[in-house]
């Protein structure tokens, strides 16, 4: 079985809103908790009533006192890997308040047949070809996958960012790995800002096998995507073949997509992306 871990905050309370009736309106039954500041948790109970099997956290339970002050970039991705002290299935997914449900979400589309997690890595080249791309994200991002490099003594390794699983197996194996070496959440993502990229590196770096797949969200990394996306053949191609999309809040705000002020209701939202109006 799989958690859907969602990290949220006050901010992106409309968001996380129209993340949520859409997993009600696509009828994902699978085990969904909220980690989020108290006052985003006080304002999301209401789905309690919607989603029977929901769990709300303050992330206050999570976070210590220290952890709290820290930059938010920081704290929310130590929510994401200490979760697994939390987490009541054997593997979670990572989730942002930036994505939607377009059809239901199943256990078959994180495990394998096996019962084995299903790695959501990918291939940058795609991404880094892009100017945007380039210009704002390209130099800092080699950097940090370098510095993890360097950390574990590693080759050049596969990695994964937005919409994520982990193992709760591994992210134990992980732990115990820092604490032999005297170091925690905080000092590693000081180095490097890059949660998943830590949980890849030290999968590679003790041999542990991965296993490609494909995730079942598809995200905009940058606004070209979603001008290709308007495109009635690629919308319909794309929403054939995922589950959800992600439209990446570092940029989709300035072009005013899914904003945060954004009041349009969710129906209308799954009804555009889905290629029906």
């Amino acid at each position: 079985m799989i958690t859907l871990l969602v990290k949220t905050h006050f901010a992106d309370l409309l968001r996380v809103n129209n993340l949520l009736d859409s997993l009600v309106c696509s009828q994902t039954m699978l085990p969904i908790c909220v980690i989020g500041d108290k006052a985003i948790i006080l304002r999301l109970k209401k789905f309690s009533e919607k989603i029977s099997n929901l769990k709300l956290i303050d992330e206050r339970e999570i976070l210590s006192k220290r952890e709290q002050e820290l930059p938010g970039y920081i704290s929310q991705q130590i929510v994401k890997l200490r979760f697994h002290e939390t987490c009541e299935t054997d593997n979670y997914f990572c989730m942002d308040s930036d994505g939607l449900v377009l059809r239901k979400l199943v256990v078959s589309d994180f495990l394998g047949t096996d019962n084995f997690i299903k790695d959501f890595v990918v291939d940058n080249n795609s991404i880094e070809l892009n100017k945007y791309w380039i210009q704002r994200y390209s130099c800092k991002r080699k950097q940090y996958l370098s510095d993890i490099e360097a950390f574990f003594r590693i080759k050049k390794f596969v990695t994964a960012h937005g919409f994520v699983s982990l193992s709760v197996e591994i992210m134990k194996e992980f732990d115990k790995f820092l604490i032999d070496k005297k170091l925690d959440y905080s000092d590693i993502l000081n180095l490097s800002p890059m949660e998943f990229s830590w949980y890849y590196g030290f999968i590679q770096y003790k041999g542990i096998s991965i296993r490609p797949a494909i995730n079942p969200f598809h995200t905009f990394h940058v606004p070209s995507d979603y001008e290709a996306y308007l495109q009635p053949v690629i919308n319909k191609e794309i929403n054939l073949k995922y589950k959800g999309i992600v439209l990446n809040s570092n940029w989709a705000d300035y072009y005013n997509v899914f904003k945060n002020n954004q009041k349009l209701p969710l129906k209308y939202h799954l009804r555009k992306w889905l290629g029906k109006l």
